[in-house]
């Protein structure tokens, strides 16, 4: 049987300020794919999906915004005109995707990419690469030849013509929509409080040891909306900034009050006890 070798393309959503300067760029033609692609068990849904897969040069190419890369067990970061793509040891079970109502067209246009990339410490010349990075609805799609889907990240990867495209990422999954990584512990955490998620779960190596809600020190002040920072204009974004330091969580989070205001706050939760034990607002 002849061989596939199909590129997944990790797409990371540019929040405001992340995203490549306008510069004369090169457009490409690139489809809709026309086999099914899945992910961790979820079949995707290209045709309505606000940033779906997309085909280039006959290979598949993946949106991979925040959640998409948590969702493989990836972290992604913009700093410096450069994205970094790195692997981690866990991912969430839930696959938040980018649903709309409008049927998207077969053939579209996107442009190839012109800022930095590292993948796991190493250095990528998009210029050099047969496969290059795209822009695509100001996402950036990173192709993934078999060195990074299977060699860098360590995903299992099949494609045939009847089953289509698969890959599952082998990690520890975690139950809730996020998570942070410190050391040998893990904590996953909902999105927001909205409509009365409060439950964190601590994971010890690859065992779960606990699990506690946080709603009685949050409840009456808002909603709170996690591991989220708003920018001047209100715009919410994810800061990379949250981390585990011996049994404290530091996690930056937007809370919006009845009349939608919205404030920046650190919350310091206690692993050990399962409780907050300070909100500091950050201007």
């Amino acid at each position: 049987m002849k061989k596939y070798l199909m590129i997944v393309v990790l797409a990371i959503f540019l929040a405001a300020g992340a995203a490549a300067p306008a510069q004369a760029a090169q457009n490409v033609t690139v489809t809709l794919p026309t086999f099914s692609v899945t992910l961790n068990g979820y079949q995707m849904v290209p045709e309505y999906d606000q940033y779906p897969l997309i085909v280039y040069k006959d290979i598949t190419y993946f949106p991979m915004t925040y959640h998409y890369a948590g969702f493989l067990g990836l972290e992604i970061n913009w700093a410096d005109y450069t994205l970094s793509v790195n692997k981690t040891d866990a991912t969430s079970k839930r696959l938040r995707w980018y649903e709309q109502t409008e049927k998207n067209k077969l053939s579209q246009t996107a442009s190839l990419a012109s800022f930095n990339v590292v993948v796991n410490g190493e250095v990528i010349d998009n210029s050099k690469e047969k496969y290059p990075l795209l822009l695509f609805r100001d996402v950036t799609y990173f192709p993934l030849t078999w060195r990074f889907a299977v060699d860098e990240f360590g995903w299992d990867y099949t494609f045939d013509m009847e089953q289509g495209l698969q890959i599952a990422s082998k990690l520890l999954f975690v139950e809730e929509d996020q998570y942070v990584i410190g050391g040998n512990l893990t904590v996953g955490f909902p999105h927001s409080t909205w409509n009365e998620q409060y439950k964190f779960t601590v994971y010890q190596d690859s065992e779960k040891v606990k699990t506690f809600s946080v709603k009685e020190d949050l409840v009456g002040s808002g909603d709170y909306y996690f591991h989220e920072q708003a920018d001047e204009n209100g715009f919410m974004q994810n800061p990379h900034t949250a981390r585990i330091e011996g049994n404290i969580l530091f996690l930056p989070c937007v809370r919006q009050d009845s009349n939608a205001d919205k404030k920046n706050v650190l919350l310091e939760i206690d692993l050990d006890q399962g409780k907050v034990v300070n909100k500091t607002k950050v201007d």
